[in-house]
């Protein structure tokens, strides 16, 4: 198994133990760990998007995306190494809530940032 898997797979591990629903409870979230800022999207068109995010002292981060008013948890994940991360296989003309957490160690993780909601373009 590459390097590159088996952080995507501890990420997402960390992702499923620190998040029960879409309220920001306690449960698994590090108070030190501060949640990302400045979300913003790029490069909107009918099928991608590029979703950017601000918090410079974490190792990487789990963006959650879904149609707008889905529960965190249910959205598709995505796991990142940087400030940015492509979103696609998304739809045209479609309306999509963008929500983004730090991890700061393996055992530290923010609460959930957002929702940054974006429309794609028409076709």
């Amino acid at each position: 198994m590459t390097m590159k898997k088996i952080l995507t797979l501890a990420l997402l591990g960390l992702f499923f133990v620190g998040c029960s629903s879409d309220d920001d409870t306690n449960d698994g979230i590090d108070p030190n760990c501060v949640k990302p800022t400045q979300l913003g999207t790029s490069n909107v068109s009918t099928r991608s998007l590029v979703f950017s995010y601000s918090q410079p002292v974490a190792k990487s981060y789990v963006v959650e995306f879904g149609e707008t008013g889905f529960s965190i948890g249910s959205g598709e994940q995505r796991a990142s190494n940087s400030q940015t991360t492509a979103v696609d296989s998304i739809q045209p003309n479609t309306t999509y809530d963008l929500y983004v957490r730090a991890v700061c160690s393996e055992t530290s993780v923010s609460s959930f940032a957002g929702p940054l909601t974006v429309t794609t373009a028409s076709e």
